[in-house]
Formats: structure tokens, C-alpha cells, sequence
């Protein structure tokens, strides 16, 4: 008779936060922690309903690149959202938030920035292309309505009555601004698209090509002609590309970094890549990644590559210290304050890049 099988031991209890204690030593850790740290007491704050009155510390976090969620997570942190970060950096990162906002968040932040991007501010329409067309168009008609048509260039072309009526109302005023979303040129880009058997994505705007990079099964191939299709179409494939630049498959995250550097400035690209950095497992990618964003000097990327210095990997620890080295003496102080914080067995890693710099 065979012998029963070992009793199992017993698992650890799920941490469940009950008190005003924890909730301080979750603050803490997501302010002092290590990156695993963070995101634990970022999983625990949001997951405790209690705890709502610390979710704008989390999204400060967010905000700041010092953590990553998920969908779940953001969605959170989105009904938190009452007015739009002022940095650059903190905008750019802010998109994420735009699909989760509520329609009540969006009628109020959507005119403000309607009125930023009228005035060429270019991370206003990163925020208004990330806003779903049922909520931008009414937004839109108003301004027609009022005399102001430039707005439309945001709008994407659809079938719905309400767009029908908008294209109506502006193509007597101002046809250039709807002319993108109008039959002949839908049809045109349609033909442009379908008919060519040998090039599936031959005469395909931004748009169309953004659908091909994130078709469900696309060939991965087909994913990355398609992104560097769209350095054809100049500034318009900034904000797709810096999207396509976190996500969640390597060879078009690599693809769009590349075709980004062809189209945009030289400040956008990095902060791209510090975007990418956070969430890239590619111990080759990282080290390219780190070393751009020192040798460019990018300030939000610099806890980033000190955070890096105590990676598990080497080769990575490394790359961070070469990295940092590049950057020069104006990491000092940084570098000393990350030592200050660290634990005894992590500051000879911060002493180490100190003493080269000086």
C-alpha cells in the first residue's frame, strides 16, 4: 500500500493591511523602497479600498517613473486624476491615464486641452489622440460651431451621424480640416491599403498603420515594416510611435524606438527610451538603453540608471556604472543621496561610480 503523500506546509498568509500603521509603512516603501519593493506597496495600497485617501501617492510614483502597473492598477489610479500634471515628463507619462478617464474627468480636461494644442502644444494631442473619438467629438462640434475648425484634424474617420453632421458643418468653411474624413479620401486610403496583394500596407495612413502593428495574430514581421511605414508621415507618428515604444513585444518596441529617433527631437527620443527602460528584460537592450540616456544626460532617467546599479545581473550593474560615468560630476549628488538611503550592502555600489566621477 503506497504511503500517503507529505502534508503540504502550510502557506504564507496574504499580507492584508488593517491599520493606519500599515498604511504609513506602505507610503514608505513605495517612497524609499527598491523597484520590487515599490510595486508591492503599490499592489497593496491600491487593493485596499480603505487606503483610498494614498492613491494620489501612488499616482505621484507613477507619474514619476518609479513604478509600473498594470491595466487593473491604472484604472485606479485614473478616477483619481482631477487636473493634468504640469511637467513635461509627468504629461507624457499621464497618456496612459487618458482611455481609463471617466466622461466626467474628460469634459473637464478635454477643452484645456484643445485649447494647448490650438497654441502647438504637441503633448496636449499625444493626450487628445489617446481620448476616444465619442468623447472628443462633441468637443469638436462645439468649437466648429463657434467658428474654430482646426480641432477636426483630431477626429478619425467613422460612420456615425454625429461625425457625418461635423464634416457637413465644416467642409462648406474649411475643407482642408475634414478632408481626411471625408468619403473620397476614406475610399482612396481604403483602395490605397486593400488592393495591393504584394504590400499590405502600401499607401496606409498613421491610422491604418497603428491597426496593422496591433492586429491580433499579425505576422511580427508585418508589425515592424509597419512602424517604420509610418516615419513617412513626419510629426504625425510621434505620439503612435512613442506608444508603440512600451509595448508588450520586443521587436516592435526596438522598431519603434528606431523610427522615433528618424521623426522626432532629440529630448522626445529619450524620454521614450526612459520610458522604454522601465519595463525592457532584454539584458543587451537595457545596456544600449542605459547608455543613450547617459551619454544624453536626460534628467527623469537618472534614478532610473542609479536604480540600476544594484540590478541582480552584472553585466547590467555594469552597464549602469558606464553609464552614469558618462553622464559626469552633476550625478554626484544624486549618487550621494542614493547612498545615504541604500542598505550597508548596496553602498559600495554608489561608492564605487562617486570615486570614478571624482
Amino acid at each position: 500500500m503506497a504511503a500517503p503523500p507529505p502534508p503540504r506546509a502550510p502557506s504564507k498568509p496574504r499580507f492584508t493591511p488593517r491599520s493606519t500603521r500599515d498604511l504609513d509603512a506602505l507610503v514608505a516603501t513605495l517612497r524609499d523602497g527598491d523597484a520590487p519593493e515599490r510595486r508591492r506597496a503599490a499592489a497593496r495600497i491600491l487593493g485596499w479600498p480603505d487606503a483610498a485617501p494614498a492613491w494620489p501617492r501612488v499616482l505621484d510614483a507613477f507619474l514619476a517613473r518609479r513604478i509600473e502597473l498594470d491595466r487593473d492598477a491604472l484604472g485606479r489610479l485614473a478616477a483619481t486624476v482631477t487636473s493634468w500634471p504640469e511637467g513635461d515628463a509627468e504629461r507624457a507619462r499621464a497618456v496612459a491615464l487618458v482611455p481609463m478617464l471617466s466622461p466626467r474627468q474628460l469634459r473637464a480636461l478635454v477643452p484645456a486641452w484643445l485649447d494647448a494644442w490650438e497654441q502647438g502644444d504637441p503633448r496636449a494631442g499625444e493626450a487628445l489622440g489617446a481620448v476616444d473619438p465619442e468623447h472628443l467629438l462633441p468637443h469638436v462640434a462645439e468649437r466648429a460651431r463657434r467658428g474654430s475648425y482646426a480641432a477636426a484634424r483630431l477626429l478619425k474617420p467613422g460612420s456615425s451621424t454625429a461625425l457625418r453632421a461635423l464634416v457637413d458643418l465644416v467642409r462648406a468653411a474649411a475643407p482642408r480640416e475634414v478632408s481626411h474624413l471625408t468619403g473620397r479620401a476614406n475610399e482612396a486610403a481604403g483602395a490605397g491599403a486593400s488592393d495591393d496583394p504584394v504590400d499590405p500596407i502600401a499607401g496606409k495612413d498613421v491610422d491604418r498603420l497603428v491597426g496593422v502593428v496591433t492586429a491580433r495574430g499579425v505576422e511580427k514581421g508585418l508589425a515592424v515594416r509597419a512602424v517604420h511605414a509610418m516615419t513617412a508621415h513626419g510629426d504625425g507618428a510621434i505620439a503612435p510611435l512613442a506608444r508603440l515604444v512600451v509595448d508588450r513585444r520586443p521587436e516592435v518596441r526596438s522598431a519603434a524606438l528606431r523610427a522615433l529617433r528618424a521623426v522626432a527631437s532629440r529630448e522626445r527620443t529619450l524620454e521614450a527610451a526612459a520610458e522604454a527602460l522601465t519595463m525592457e528584460t532584454r539584458r543587451d537592450v537595457v545596456i544600449q538603453l542605459m547608455s543613450s540616456l547617459g551619454h544624453g544626460r536626460y534628467p527623469p532617467a537618472l534614478p532610473i540608471l542609479i536604480e540600476r546599479l544594484t540590478d541582480g545581473d552584472p553585466r547590467i550593474r555594469k552597464g549602469a556604472h558606464a553609464a552614469l560615468r558618462a553622464w559626469g560630476r552633476d550625478a554626484v549628488p544624486a549618487l550621494r543621496h542614493a547612498a545615504r538611503r541604500a542598505r550597508p550592502d548596496r553602498r559600495p555600489h554608489y561608492a564605487a561610480v562617486i570615486a570614478d566621477l571624482e
